[in-house]
C-alpha cells in the first residue's frame, strides 16, 4: 500500500504546524497556569490533529493498495465495412483471451457501429458464443465505443481497452476518446481487421424492365461474382418487402440466376437483389437496385371530412375505371415515396387547419418534383374560406386565393378584440385556457382575409391596449408576435376595449368596419350605447363568447350590432368562426348567427 494526493501544493500547509507549535511555547507559562500542564499538553496535540488532519483532506490524502485484478472491455466492430467472417474471427480472438484469464479477472464485450451497444457487462471472464446486438451498420463511431468502454470499466482493477476494428471511422473522432483514456491511464490495444482477407461474393449487375403491366410477372436477372465455389441464397426486394427468394449454388468466377417475381400494384417500383453467402467477407458489395414503372388503372387518393361529401365524384372516378383510395384530411401521407404511387390527389371541401403542416409539404412536392397532379373541390370549407390563403399548398394550386385588385369589392377593416383579464385565465379545453382559444380565433380569422384588407389587435382587461395597430393585412410572422404578446390581466372593461377598436378601425377608409370581439362577457353591461352609435356609424359587430359560462347577454348584444354570435367551446370550434372576417354575402353587413352559412357567404366573397 502506498500513500498519493490528489493536490500535492496544499501539503505546504503543514508548515502551520510549527507555527502552532512556537505559540503554545511563547505563552506555555500562562497555559500552565490557566489550565495546568498536561491539559496544555492534550490541548496542543488535539489541535495539531486536527490541522494535520484538515490539511491531508485538502491535499486528498489517499492510500492506494496494488491490484493484480484485471478488467478488459473487448471492443468489435460491427459496422458494414467488416465481413461476417472477420467479425467472427474477432470474436474468436476475444474468447482466446478471455480462456487465458485469472479467475478474478472481468471482461466485457462492446458492439459498435454508428451506434455502441453493450453485448456483455463486466464480469468474471467467460467465452461468448455469438454477437446478438444490433448497431447502424452504415457508420463506423469509434469514439462512442472508447467512450462506452471506459464508462464500463470498474474501479478497482487493472483497466484495458482492446478494439477490433478496420479503423474505417466515419462519425466521431477516435484519436480525442483515445486522449481522455491516456489521461485516466487506461491503455487502448488495437487488434486491426483489415489485414485479414477472405473470399468474396458480390453482385456486378441487376437487370429488370423498364416498364411493366400490374398482375404480370417480371424477369429479374441477377449476375453474381464469386472467387470461391459454395452455396449461397438470393433475394429480392420490391419498395423494401421480400417478393422472392432463391437458394443457388455458385460457381468460381461469373453466374447469371433468373427468377419470376411479381410486379405488384400501379407505381413506381424500385426492385433490390441481395446476396448471401457463407465464404463472403465483403458484404458492402452484396445489393444492387433497379426501378420498373408499372402500369395500370390509375390510383386517386380522394381526400375529404366526410365520405357523403365525396361519394358522387368518388363513383364517377370508379366508374371510369380509376382505382379511388378514400381517406381523412389527418390521414394523408406525408411520405412522397407513398404520394408517388398515384396519378392524382384530390381535396373535397376539405380545411386548411385539418390537413398537417408536414401533408401540405409534401403534396407541394409531389406537385412540384414528382408531377403529380392536384385538384382542389370547392365547397364552403375551401379555398379562401377553408383558411388556404397563405399556405404552403395555396401556392401549388394553379388559381390565386386572393381576389384580383380590379374586382369590385368593398374593401374590409377588421378590428379584433381579446378580452385578457383574469376569467380567461381559466382552462375549458383540458390544458387550454379561454385566453387561448380567443387567440386561435384570431389567428383562424386572418387566413380567411385578402391583403389588401386592414386588420388590427386590440385586447383590454381593466384598460384596453392596441396589440396591433390597424394596417394592411401583415405576413403570418408579424400576426403571431403580435398575439404572443397577449398576457392574462386584471379586471374587466369591455367597453374600453370596444371604443378604442372602434376608433381605431373609424379612422379607416374601409367601405366594411367590422369589429370581432372574443370574450366570456364575466363584466357589467355597460356598452349598449356604444354598439348603438357603432350601428348607426356603419361599424358592425360580431361576439365569439368563449367557455360554457360566457355571459347568455352576449347573443343579444350581437344581434343588436347587426353581427353573428359564436359560442367556442373547444379547439374543434374554432374553425367555424373564421368565415365570420367576411362578413356579409354582398359583403356589407353580417346578419348570419350560423356557422355554415358563415362559411358559405364567406366563400362567395
Amino acid at each position: 500500500m502506498t500513500l498519493s494526493f490528489i493536490f500535492p501544493p496544499a501539503l505546504w500547509a503543514l508548515l502551520l504546524l510549527p507555527l502552532l507549535w512556537l505559540l503554545a511555547w511563547l505563552t506555555r507559562s500562562v497555559n500552565t497556569a490557566r489550565i495546568g500542564r498536561a491539559r496544555a499538553i492534550a490541548l496542543l496535540t488535539l489541535r495539531s490533529l486536527m490541522l494535520a488532519a484538515l490539511v491531508l483532506a485538502l491535499s486528498g490524502a489517499q492510500v492506494v493498495r496494488a491490484v493484480s485484478d484485471t478488467a478488459v472491455v473487448f471492443l468489435i466492430d460491427g459496422s458494414d465495412s467488416v465481413a461476417p467472417a472477420l467479425r467472427e474471427r474477432a470474436l474468436a480472438y476475444a474468447n482466446e483471451a478471455i480462456a487465458a484469464a485469472g479467475p478474478r479477472d472481468q471482461s466485457a464485450v462492446v458492439v459498435f457501429g454508428g451506434s455502441s451497444a453493450v453485448e456483455r457487462a463486466p464480469a468474471p471472464a467467460a467465452p461468448l458464443r455469438r454477437l446478438s446486438s444490433a448497431v447502424v451498420g452504415s457508420r463506423t463511431n469509434i469514439a462512442d465505443a472508447i467512450q462506452l468502454g471506459l464508462a464500463l470499466l470498474p474501479a478497482d482493477a487493472q483497466k484495458r481497452l482492446v478494439l477490433l476494428s478496420d479503423g474505417g471511422e466515419n462519425a466521431g473522432r477516435a484519436a480525442d476518446a483515445a486522449r481522455l483514456a491516456a489521461l485516466r491511464g487506461i491503455p487502448i490495444e488495437v487488434v486491426p481487421l483489415s489485414g485479414l482477407s477472405g473470399d468474396d461474393v458480390l453482385i456486378s449487375a441487376l437487370a429488370a424492365p423498364a416498364s411493366a403491366r400490374e398482375g404480370q410477372n417480371l424477369t429479374v436477372r441477377v449476375r453474381a461474382q464469386s472467387s470461391v465455389a459454395g452455396p449461397a441464397r438470393i433475394e429480392v426486394f420490391a419498395d423494401g418487402q421480400l417478393i422472392a427468394a432463391q437458394d443457388v449454388s455458385l460457381p468460381v468466377g461469373l453466374s447469371e440466376f433468373s427468377l419470376s417475381v411479381p410486379a405488384g400494384q400501379a407505381g413506381f417500383r424500385r426492385i433490390e437483389a441481395r446476396i448471401d453467402a457463407p465464404a463472403d467477407t465483403q458484404p458492402l458489395n452484396n445489393r444492387a437496385a433497379a426501378f420498373t414503372q408499372v402500369t395500370g388503372p390509375p390510383r386517386i387518393l380522394l381526400v375529404a371530412s366526410a365520405a357523403d361529401r365525396a361519394a358522387p365524384l368518388q363513383g364517377a372516378l370508379a366508374a371510369a375505371g380509376m382505382r379511388v383510395d378514400l381517406v381523412l384530411p389527418a390521414q394523408i401521407p406525408a411520405d412522397q415515396i407513398r404520394l408517388r404511387d398515384y396519378a392524382a390527389v384530390i381535396l373535397v371541401d376539405v380545411p386548411a387547419s385539418a390537413v398537417p403542416s408536414v401533408a401540405q409539404d409534401a403534396l407541394v412536392s409531389y406537385v412540384r418534383n414528382q408531377g403529380g397532379g392536384l385538384a382542389m373541390i370547392g365547397g364552403s370549407e375551401a379555398f379562401g374560406a377553408g383558411g388556404w390563403r397563405r399556405t404552403a399548398l395555396a401556392e401549388a394550386l394553379p388559381i390565386e386565393l386572393d381576389p384580383p385588385a380590379k374586382q369590385d369589392r368593398p374593401g374590409l377593416g377588421l378590428a379584433l378584440v381579446i378580452d385578457r383579464s383574469g376569467s380567461m385565465g381559466e382552462p375549458v379545453d383540458g390544458a387550454r385556457t379561454k385566453l387561448d382559444l380567443a387567440k386561435e380565433a384570431v389567428y383562424q380569422a386572418t387566413l380567411g382575409l385578402a391583403r389588401s384588407d386592414q386588420i388590427g389587435v386590440f385586447v383590454f382587461d381593466d384598460t384596453a391596449q392596441t396589440a396591433l395597430p390597424m394596417q394592411p393585412l401583415p405576413d403570418l410572422l408579424a400576426i403571431e408576435d403580435a398575439l404572443a404578446g397577449v398576457s392574462e390581466g386584471g379586471g374587466t372593461d369591455i367597453r374600453a376595449g370596444i371604443d378604442l377598436a372602434t376608433g381605431a378601425i373609424s379612422q379607416t377608409d374601409a367601405r366594411i368596419k367590422h369589429v370581432i370581439l372574443l370574450t366570456d362577457g364575466q363584466a357589467s353591461d355597460n356598452y349598449a350605447d356604444l354598439i348603438d352609435q357603432m350601428r348607426a356609424d356603419g361599424v358592425t359587430i360580431t361576439i365569439v363568447a368563449i367557455g360554457s359560462d360566457a355571459n347568455p347577454n352576449l347573443a343579444a348584444i350581437a344581434s343588436r350590432g347587426g353581427g353573428a354570435f359564436y359560442n367556442v367551446g373547444s379547439a374543434a370550434d374554432v374553425p367555424q368562426i373564421a368565415s365570420a372576417a367576411r362578413p356579409g354575402i354582398r359583403c356589407t353587413t353580417l346578419r348570419h348567427t350560423r356557422p355554415k352559412a358563415a362559411r358559405a357567404r364567406a366563400a362567395a366573397c
